[in-house]
C-alpha cells in the first residue's frame, strides 16, 4: 500500500511565517489548484495536472510516496511541494530499492527565497528512514536556474551528480517508416505475462535503473503500473521466443498536461510550425487550454538491445495508437542507450533533460559502486 502521509507531528518551522510539513487529504484540492496554476516557463507554458485526485495519481510513483509541503501561514496556502518516493529497481544487476525526488513545484511568487534550501532539511529528515542509500531526480535543460541551485551544494542541499543526458521524444503516428517482416509481434495476454517478467527481468538487470516489475503490477488497477494494463504490452517473437517488449501507457485519466499557454514569439511562430508538423508527421502546437492527447512508450526490452527489435516494436505501438486515436507518443532514452539509433529515423519534438544522482552521506559508498552499464529511465514517471 501507498504511503501517501507522514506523522503529522513531522514538520519543520520556518522563519517567520513559513511551515514544511507532511499533506494529508485535506490538502487534495490546494495541492491541485497549485498545479494548474502554476506552469512551465518557456515559449510552451505546460500546467502538469493531477486530476480528479493528487492521492491516487501517487499510485505509479514507487511503492512508498511523501508529500511534503510548503505553507504560508499567514495567508493559509499551500506554495509548494516536493514528492519523495521509493522504487524497487535492478542496480549493478541486482534488486536494490532506489529514491526519486521529483514534482518540486513551488508557487512562482515565492521562487527566489531560501525555501528549497528548507525543503532539503525536511527531506533529509524523511531519508532517515534508510529506505534508500541514492536518489534519482530529473531537471530540465533548459531550467537553467533550477540546475544552478540544486548543483549549487549550498547549505543544506545535498550532492547533485550529473548522471547524463535524458530524450524525450515525441513523434507522429501517421505514417509508417520502416518495416520489419522479419519480426512477428504480438499483443500479450495473461497466458505469457509470467514469460514477459522472466524476460524483462533478464534484460532490465543490464542496465542501471530499470524499474523491477512483478505480475501483479500488470493485473491491478492500481499501482506503479495503474493504467498499464497486460493488453497494453506487445512482445516481440523469434519462434515461441520473446526477444523484445513495449508497452502503451495512457495516465490522462489521473495525470493530464495541459497547454497554458505560448510566448508571443511562439503565438506568431505557431500556425508555420504546426503546417512544417504536419508535413513531417510531428506533434502539432494545439490550442491553449488543451490537454495533449499521447501516450508513453514504456517497458521498452529487447534482447541483448538490440535496436532492429526496438524499431519493430515502436513501429507496431505507433500503428496501434494512431488505431486507438492519439495524436502522438513520447519515447524516453538515455544519450548512453544504443536504442537512440532508431529514433534518429524519426522527426520529433525533442525535450531534453539531466539526470542526476543524489545522495547524503551514507550514500556515497553506494554510489561510488555504480558499474558502467547503461542508464534506463521510465519515461513515464519522470
Amino acid at each position: 500500500m501507498i504511503m501517501k502521509t507522514l506523522n503529522k507531528s513531522k514538520k519543520l518551522q520556518t522563519p517567520k511565517r513559513f511551515i514544511i510539513e507532511m499533506a494529508n487529504r485535506n490538502d487534495e484540492e490546494s495541492l491541485r489548484r497549485l498545479l494548474r496554476d502554476n506552469y512551465m516557463e518557456g515559449k510552451l507554458k505546460i500546467s502538469f495536472q493531477r486530476e480528479p485526485d493528487f492521492f491516487e495519481s501517487l499510485d505509479i510513483e514507487g511503492k512508498k510516496v511523501q508529500v511534503a509541503l510548503g505553507r504560508d501561514l499567514k495567508k493559509n496556502k499551500i506554495i509548494g511541494f516536493g514528492i519523495r518516493s521509493i522504487r524497487e529497481m535492478f542496480v549493478n544487476g541486482s534488486k536494490t530499492n532506489v529514491g526519486y525526488l521529483s514534482n518540486l513545484r513551488l508557487d512562482k511568487n515565492y521562487r527566489g527565497g531560501i525555501l528549497i534550501g528548507r525543503a532539503y532539511k525536511f527531506f533529509k529528515e524523511l531519508h532517515s528512514d534508510s529506505k534508500a542509500k541514492l536518489y534519482l531526480t530529473s531537471i530540465l535543460e533548459d531550467n537553467h536556474l533550477a540546475i544552478k541551485i540544486l548543483t549549487s551544494g549550498r547549505g543544506p542541499l545535498p550532492p547533485y551528480k550529473d548522471y547524463g543526458a535524458y530524450t524525450s521524444y515525441a513523434i507522429g503516428l501517421k505514417k509508417r517508416r520502416v518495416n520489419y517482416p522479419d519480426i512477428k509481434i504480438k499483443k500479450a495476454d495473461k497466458d505469457i505475462l509470467e514469460k514477459i517478467i522472466s524476460f524483462i527481468d533478464k534484460e532490465a538487470r543490464k542496465k542501471q535503473f530499470y524499474p523491477v516489475y512483478k505480475a501483479e503490477d500488470f493485473l491491478n488497477d492500481r499501482g506503479i503500473l495503474r493504467n498499464l494494463n497486460v493488453e497494453d504490452i506487445f512482445v516481440a517473437l523469434k519462434g515461441d521466443e520473446i526477444i523484445g517488449t513495449i508497452g502503451m501507457w495512457d495516465q490522462t485519466s489521473f495525470k493530464q498536461d495541459v497547454v497554458s499557454g505560448y510566448s508571443t514569439s511562439m503565438k506568431i511562430m505557431r500556425p508555420l510550425w504546426n503546417l512544417n508538423a504536419f508535413l513531417k508527421d510531428m506533434p502539432l502546437l494545439p490550442p491553449e487550454e488543451t490537454t495533449l492527447n499521447y501516450f508513453f512508450a514504456s517497458s521498452i526490452a529487447a534482447k541483448n538491445n538490440n535496436p532492429h527489435v526496438f524499431g519493430a516494436l515502436l513501429e507496431k505501438l505507433r500503428e496501434e495508437g494512431k488505431k486507438r486515436g492519439y495524436k502522438y507518443m513520447i519515447v524516453g532514452l538515455h544519450s548512453e542507450d544504443s536504442l537512440n539509433s532508431i529514433m534518429l529515423k524519426y522527426p520529433a519534438f525533442k525535450l531534453r533533460s539531466r539526470i542526476f544522482l543524489v545522495h547524503w552521506e551514507d550514500g556515497e559508498e553506494f554510489y561510488n559502486n555504480l558499474d558502467n552499464r547503461t542508464p534506463y529511465m521510465e519515461v513515464a514517471t519522470l
